[in-house]
Protein backbone atom coordinates (compact mmCIF):
# COMPACT_ATOMS: atom_id res chain seq x y z
CA UNK A 1 0.00 0.00 0.00
CA UNK A 2 2.82 2.38 0.94
CA UNK A 3 4.61 1.49 -2.28
CA UNK A 4 1.54 2.49 -4.32
CA UNK A 5 1.18 5.77 -2.42
CA UNK A 6 4.80 6.70 -3.16
CA UNK A 7 4.33 6.05 -6.87
CA UNK A 8 1.09 8.04 -6.88
CA UNK A 9 2.77 11.06 -5.27
CA UNK A 10 5.68 10.86 -7.72
CA UNK A 11 3.29 10.64 -10.67
CA UNK A 12 1.31 13.67 -9.47
CA UNK A 13 4.50 15.68 -8.97
CA UNK A 14 5.73 14.74 -12.44
CA UNK A 15 2.44 15.75 -14.04
CA UNK A 16 2.45 19.08 -12.18
CA UNK A 17 6.01 19.91 -13.18
CA UNK A 18 5.39 18.73 -16.73
CA UNK A 19 2.28 20.90 -17.11
CA UNK A 20 4.21 23.93 -15.88
CA UNK A 21 7.07 23.21 -18.26
CA UNK A 22 4.68 22.88 -21.21
CA UNK A 23 3.11 26.29 -20.59
CA UNK A 24 5.75 28.72 -19.44
CA UNK A 25 6.86 32.23 -20.26
CA UNK A 26 10.44 32.65 -19.13
CA UNK A 27 12.21 35.96 -18.46
CA UNK A 28 15.98 35.70 -18.00
CA UNK A 29 18.87 38.11 -17.45
CA UNK A 30 21.64 37.72 -20.05
CA UNK A 31 24.99 39.46 -19.48
CA UNK A 32 26.54 38.49 -22.84
CA UNK A 33 24.17 38.58 -25.85
CA UNK A 34 27.03 37.62 -28.21
CA UNK A 35 27.50 34.22 -26.52
CA UNK A 36 24.92 31.47 -27.21
CA UNK A 37 22.72 30.68 -24.23
CA UNK A 38 22.03 32.78 -21.16
CA UNK A 39 25.11 34.11 -19.36
CA UNK A 40 23.62 34.80 -15.93
CA UNK A 41 26.83 35.59 -14.01
CA UNK A 42 29.26 38.47 -14.41
CA UNK A 43 32.27 39.88 -12.58
CA UNK A 44 32.72 43.65 -12.57
CA UNK A 45 35.23 46.02 -11.01
CA UNK A 46 34.18 48.90 -8.81
CA UNK A 47 33.20 51.77 -11.10
CA UNK A 48 32.88 49.57 -14.19
CA UNK A 49 29.80 50.14 -16.39
CA UNK A 50 28.17 47.02 -17.82
CA UNK A 51 25.01 45.98 -19.67
CA UNK A 52 22.46 43.21 -19.25
CA UNK A 53 19.55 42.14 -21.47
CA UNK A 54 16.21 40.80 -20.28
CA UNK A 55 15.29 37.93 -22.62
CA UNK A 56 11.80 36.47 -23.05
CA UNK A 57 11.19 32.90 -24.18
CA UNK A 58 7.83 31.17 -24.73
CA UNK A 59 7.82 27.40 -24.43
CA UNK A 60 5.35 24.99 -26.01
CA UNK A 61 1.69 25.86 -25.35
CA UNK A 62 2.12 29.48 -24.21
CA UNK A 63 0.54 32.49 -25.92
CA UNK A 64 1.05 36.16 -25.14
CA UNK A 65 -1.09 39.17 -26.02
CA UNK A 66 0.29 41.72 -23.56
CA UNK A 67 2.79 41.92 -20.73
CA UNK A 68 4.25 44.21 -18.12
CA UNK A 69 7.04 43.42 -15.68
CA UNK A 70 9.56 45.15 -13.43
CA UNK A 71 13.24 44.63 -12.60
CA UNK A 72 14.71 44.49 -9.11
CA UNK A 73 18.43 45.12 -8.52
CA UNK A 74 20.81 45.14 -5.57
CA UNK A 75 21.40 48.87 -5.04
CA UNK A 76 24.19 48.11 -2.53
CA UNK A 77 26.35 46.35 -5.13
CA UNK A 78 25.35 48.04 -8.39
CA UNK A 79 23.82 51.37 -9.37
CA UNK A 80 21.36 52.08 -12.19
CA UNK A 81 22.61 54.00 -15.25
CA UNK A 82 20.02 53.62 -18.06
CA UNK A 83 17.31 51.42 -19.58
CA UNK A 84 15.60 50.77 -22.91
CA UNK A 85 12.73 48.58 -24.13
CA UNK A 86 12.34 46.44 -27.23
CA UNK A 87 9.01 44.78 -28.08
CA UNK A 88 9.11 41.23 -29.51
CA UNK A 89 9.45 41.67 -33.30
CA UNK A 90 6.91 40.62 -35.91
CA UNK A 91 3.81 40.38 -33.70
CA UNK A 92 2.46 43.94 -33.75
CA UNK A 93 3.54 44.77 -30.22
CA UNK A 94 3.56 48.41 -29.21
CA UNK A 95 4.76 49.98 -25.98
CA UNK A 96 1.87 50.55 -23.59
CA UNK A 97 3.58 52.73 -20.99
CA UNK A 98 6.59 54.88 -21.86
CA UNK A 99 6.72 56.58 -18.45
CA UNK A 100 9.82 54.55 -17.50
CA UNK A 101 9.08 54.77 -13.79
CA UNK A 102 12.09 54.07 -11.58
CA UNK A 103 11.97 53.47 -7.83
CA UNK A 104 15.73 53.72 -7.31
CA UNK A 105 15.48 54.11 -3.54
CA UNK A 106 14.21 50.53 -3.38
CA UNK A 107 16.20 49.17 -6.33
CA UNK A 108 13.20 48.80 -8.66
CA UNK A 109 12.69 49.64 -12.35
CA UNK A 110 8.99 49.62 -13.25
CA UNK A 111 6.83 49.17 -16.36
CA UNK A 112 8.63 47.28 -19.06
CA UNK A 113 5.68 46.25 -21.20
CA UNK A 114 3.92 46.02 -24.53
CA UNK A 115 0.56 45.02 -26.03
CA UNK A 116 -0.41 43.48 -29.37
CA UNK A 117 -3.85 41.95 -28.91
CA UNK A 118 -2.62 38.75 -30.57
CA UNK A 119 1.01 38.07 -29.88
CA UNK A 120 3.29 35.07 -30.37
CA UNK A 121 2.27 31.46 -29.89
CA UNK A 122 4.96 29.25 -28.40
CA UNK A 123 7.46 27.99 -29.07
CA UNK A 124 8.77 31.49 -29.76
CA UNK A 125 11.83 33.48 -28.83
CA UNK A 126 14.14 34.21 -27.31
CA UNK A 127 13.32 37.93 -27.65
CA UNK A 128 15.27 40.76 -26.04
CA UNK A 129 12.56 42.85 -24.36
CA UNK A 130 14.73 45.21 -22.30
CA UNK A 131 18.33 46.37 -22.10
CA UNK A 132 19.77 47.64 -18.82
CA UNK A 133 22.99 49.44 -17.93
CA UNK A 134 24.49 49.47 -14.44
CA UNK A 135 27.73 50.45 -12.71
CA UNK A 136 29.57 48.30 -10.20
CA UNK A 137 29.82 49.53 -6.61
CA UNK A 138 31.69 48.11 -3.62
CA UNK A 139 31.58 44.31 -3.18
CA UNK A 140 28.61 43.20 -1.11
CA UNK A 141 27.13 39.86 -0.10
CA UNK A 142 27.79 36.43 -1.56
CA UNK A 143 28.96 36.04 -5.20
CA UNK A 144 25.96 33.78 -5.79
CA UNK A 145 23.39 36.37 -4.66
CA UNK A 146 20.80 37.31 -7.29
CA UNK A 147 21.57 40.96 -8.03
CA UNK A 148 19.29 41.61 -11.04
CA UNK A 149 15.88 39.94 -11.24
CA UNK A 150 12.90 40.51 -13.56
CA UNK A 151 9.50 39.83 -12.05
CA UNK A 152 6.13 41.12 -10.89
CA UNK A 153 7.09 43.84 -8.42
CA UNK A 154 4.55 46.57 -9.19
CA UNK A 155 1.34 45.36 -7.58
CA UNK A 156 -1.76 45.52 -9.76
CA UNK A 157 0.12 46.45 -12.94
CA UNK A 158 2.68 43.73 -13.64
CA UNK A 159 1.05 40.82 -15.50
CA UNK A 160 1.14 38.60 -18.57
CA UNK A 161 -2.08 38.12 -20.59
CA UNK A 162 -2.99 35.24 -22.90
CA UNK A 163 -4.25 35.54 -26.48
CA UNK A 164 -8.01 35.34 -27.02
CA UNK A 165 -9.08 35.42 -23.38
CA UNK A 166 -6.86 38.36 -22.35
CA UNK A 167 -6.84 36.81 -18.90
CA UNK A 168 -3.73 36.78 -16.69
CA UNK A 169 -1.43 33.83 -17.23
CA UNK A 170 -1.12 31.94 -13.89
CA UNK A 171 1.99 32.72 -11.87
CA UNK A 172 2.81 29.00 -11.83
CA UNK A 173 3.43 29.27 -15.58
CA UNK A 174 5.79 32.26 -15.32
CA UNK A 175 9.51 31.76 -14.68
CA UNK A 176 11.84 34.62 -13.68
CA UNK A 177 15.56 33.86 -13.87
CA UNK A 178 17.86 36.47 -12.32
CA UNK A 179 21.55 37.21 -12.71
CA UNK A 180 24.45 37.40 -10.25
CA UNK A 181 27.05 40.17 -10.22
CA UNK A 182 30.37 39.77 -8.42
CA UNK A 183 31.82 43.23 -7.74
CA UNK A 184 35.52 43.43 -6.96
CA UNK A 185 37.76 46.27 -5.77
CA UNK A 186 38.92 48.70 -8.43
CA UNK A 187 42.18 47.72 -10.14
CA UNK A 188 44.79 50.53 -9.82
CA UNK A 189 45.93 52.26 -12.99
CA UNK A 190 49.46 51.25 -14.14
CA UNK A 191 50.98 54.58 -12.98
CA UNK A 192 49.20 54.36 -9.65
CA UNK A 193 50.26 50.73 -9.29
CA UNK A 194 53.90 51.69 -9.94
CA UNK A 195 53.68 54.43 -7.33
CA UNK A 196 52.29 52.00 -4.77
CA UNK A 197 55.05 49.46 -5.48
CA UNK A 198 57.70 52.18 -5.35
CA UNK A 199 56.51 53.42 -1.98
CA UNK A 200 56.43 49.87 -0.68
CA UNK A 201 60.03 49.31 -1.85
CA UNK A 202 61.27 52.53 -0.22
CA UNK A 203 59.50 51.68 3.01
CA UNK A 204 61.05 48.23 2.99
CA UNK A 205 64.52 49.71 2.32
CA UNK A 206 64.14 52.20 5.18
CA UNK A 207 62.98 49.44 7.49
CA UNK A 208 66.02 47.32 6.65
CA UNK A 209 68.41 50.25 7.28
CA UNK A 210 66.86 51.00 10.68
CA UNK A 211 66.79 47.33 11.59
CA UNK A 212 70.47 46.92 10.57
CA UNK A 213 71.55 49.85 12.72
CA UNK A 214 69.76 48.56 15.76
CA UNK A 215 71.60 45.27 15.43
Amino acid sequence: MLHRMVWLVLAMAFCTLNSQARAAIILSVDFDPLTPGIQSERGVATGETFSADVVMNLTEASTLSAYQFSVQFDRNEIEFVSRSETAPPGFGFFETDSSNVNNLANGLLYRFGADSGAGPVAPAGPFVVASLTFRGLAPSGSPTDIDIRPGKFETGLDDFLANGTFLPIPDSQLVFNGGSVTASAAIPEPNALGLVLGCAALSSFGFRRRFGRSC
